[in-house]
């Protein structure tokens, strides 16, 4: 109801660069809304109503950096939005329009402090479909992107452990990308400081269950790459301390999924 009355607000607002960014937005929520309640047919028609709008504005004011850096942020959405329709080439196309415009702003000095992060967010979501796709090489460039901009964050703010675990995700991607490449050392180099990371936040809030699950799943995630490494007795340790997480998260959440991770990890160790 409120995304539908922000649609209707801005539908009928003054037709200039401000109004045109709200309603962008407005476009996004209802369709992303209707389409997690299941309403497809009609999440559709707002998504189209919202790449009609996007090329109305890019032709509108083609030089106003707020309207391009939210038109950027708009091929993100609708790439997402394909991406969860399938449409995967259609989903690469739109988050590559987007992946032109972020830099552009940023090296013209146009820089708030959201856009980093959606130019980041837009390049690992990329970088997602490509190595589903095997597409390694860009899948990796993607990543690593992505991975310089959030070192400079993590520097700026070393003391923020949010920002050192949202960084794991990405480095554990790239992990990923080089196991796939059957480049197993650097992997194992990577996927040791997702661990360490991991280690670091669950020892700074030792019950938290978040914490305790990632842990777990990097120790996992590093003996695996261990093992074609012949790093067998590393790759053992890390298995009994993944199952030993998975047991104290058992035991923290009382819930059957942390019950199933543990038995797995038990199958994983033996």
């Amino acid at each position: 109801g409120s995304f539908r009355k922000a649609v209707r607000l801005g539908e009928h607002a003054p037709a200039n660069a401000d109004a045109g960014i709200v309603l962008l937005g407005a476009y996004d929520d209802l369709s992303s809304a209707l389409w997690n309640n299941n309403d497809r047919s009609e999440a559709d028609w707002w998504y189209q109503k919202h790449r009609n709008l996007v090329a109305v504005l890019e032709a509108r004011f083609p030089n106003d950096n707020k309207v391009r850096s939210s038109i950027a942020s708009s091929y993100s959405e609708l790439a997402f939005y394909r991406s969860q329709r399938n449409d995967l080439a259609g989903a690469k196309d739109d988050y590559r329009k987007a992946l032109r415009i972020f830099p552009a702003l940023l090296q013209s000095g146009y820089s708030p402090a959201e856009l980093g992060a959606q130019y980041s967010f837009a390049l690992k979501r990329l970088g997602a479909i490509l190595i589903v796709e095997n597409s390694l090489a860009e899948a990796e460039r993607c990543y690593r992107t992505a991975l310089g901009m959030e070192d400079a964050w993590v520097a700026a703010q070393p003391n923020n452990i949010k920002l050192r675990v949202d960084r794991s995700f990405t480095l554990s991607d790239l992990a990923l990308i080089l196991k796939k490449k059957k480049e197993f050392a650097q992997s194992a180099r990577i996927y040791q400081e997702v661990v360490e990371t991991r280690r670091a936040a669950l020892a700074s809030d030792p019950g938290n269950l978040r914490y305790l699950s990632l842990t777990a799943t990097a120790a996992a995630n590093l003996a695996d790459v261990y093992t074609p490494l012949k790093r067998h007795r590393e790759a053992i340790e890390l298995c009994r301390e993944t199952l030993r997480l998975r047991d104290r998260a058992a035991t923290t959440a009382k819930s059957f999924r942390e019950q199933w991770e543990a038995d797995a990890a038990r199958i994983l160790l033996a």
